[in-house]
């Protein structure tokens, strides 16, 4: 018998088609090592103490945020240089700032009746942290105010506004300059409020008389119902 001739002469086996359930094992060890990543990353975050609790930080912060209970307070704000932003976003970081004028219906014709007006400054602040956790450098830093260094500054805590909030008033010669700070998760607000007298032409008239310091204290419950406005709108 040719065996040799016989074995050339027949058909080529098909290859035999995989076992599915090798796919599917191929597919669950895959889908495992990405949920272990997510887990990883998830674990580390959360051990790393970071939880950005949903919000989002953008250079429309003024936009977003329209100081409801402060406009009411004292008065509209000012179209012109409005608002004042800046802002910057990183890998670890995300930052932004604005400044908003707001001025009475008074003050206003004031300005352009006596040449002398008085208006108030809102500045606005949020940083989201996305690696640290900016808790203790939040609480060490509560007495400071980075434009009156050698001031000091009275601290208030504020009940039941994020994880922890102050209002920290710093001794400007005038009424003095409230701030509300707050920290949530890895992020943290800041509003201040301050106040700008101006005077045109005749530099030697009387300018405007400033707020009492009970004025400037008075505005402290509309800053709070701001802040919550603004957390609320920086969610994503």
């Amino acid at each position: 018998m040719d065996l040799a001739g016989e074995l050339e002469g027949r058909p080529p086996r098909a290859p035999r088609p995989r076992r599915p359930w090798l796919w599917a094992l191929g597919g669950a060890v895959v889908a495992s090592a990405v949920w272990g990543g997510a887990l990883f990353a998830y674990e580390r975050g959360r051990d790393d103490g970071v939880d950005i609790k949903g919000y989002a930080v953008g250079a429309d912060l003024c936009q977003k945020v329209r100081l409801k209970a402060l406009t009411a307070a004292i008065g509209e704000r000012e179209r012109e240089n409005d608002p004042v932003r800046w802002d910057d976003r990183n890998s670890t970081l995300d930052r932004a700032r604005c400044t908003v004028g707001i001025q009475s219906a008074e003050e206003k014709a004031k300005a352009e009746k006596e040449k002398s007006s008085l208006s108030y400054s809102v500045g606005l602040s949020a940083a989201l942290h996305k690696v640290t956790d900016p808790g203790p450098e939040f609480r060490a830093t509560l007495s400071k105010n980075d434009w009156y260094v050698d001031q000091k500054s009275k601290v208030e805590e504020v009940p039941g506004l994020g994880d922890e909030a102050y209002m920290v008033t710093t001794n400007d010669g005038n009424a003095g300059i409230p701030e509300l700070r707050v920290r949530d998760g890895s992020a943290v607000f800041t509003l201040n409020v301050d106040i700008s007298m101006n005077s045109y032409g005749d530099m030697e008239a009387a300018g405007p008389k400033p707020p009492s310091t009970a004025e400037m204290a008075a505005l402290q419950p509309a800053m709070i119902e701001d802040m919550r406005a603004m957390m609320a709108a920086l969610k994503k």
